[in-house]
């Protein structure tokens, strides 16, 4: 899935006294952000939502030559199928 951004607004101040104290514990607010998101995600998304989202993010993406074996494979067996028919099976 593709990555999107978000945008917060703070005070400049607020944000540099934010920098200030983070670096003190060698952390960024992006870093601090990113740890509250996942949390958010984690508190929030129930387990069978997460569940399907990791199975399509853990799919594998067909190839334009698995796509065409596949689609072989389908005609064939159409074929197959037709010439049972005109055979009576």
């Amino acid at each position: 899935m593709a990555k999107v951004e978000i945008t917060l607004s703070i005070d400049g101040e607020k944000l540099e006294a934010l920098n200030y104290s983070l670096r003190k514990e060698n952390s960024s607010v992006q870093k601090k952000m990113e740890q509250s998101l996942a949390e958010l995600y984690e508190q929030t998304v129930p387990n069978e939502l997460k569940a399907y989202l990791e199975s399509r993010l853990n799919k594998p993406k067909r190839t334009v030559r698995s796509a065409a074996k596949k689609s072989l494979s389908g005609a064939q067996s159409v074929s197959k199928i037709k010439e049972d028919i005109k055979n009576g099976q």
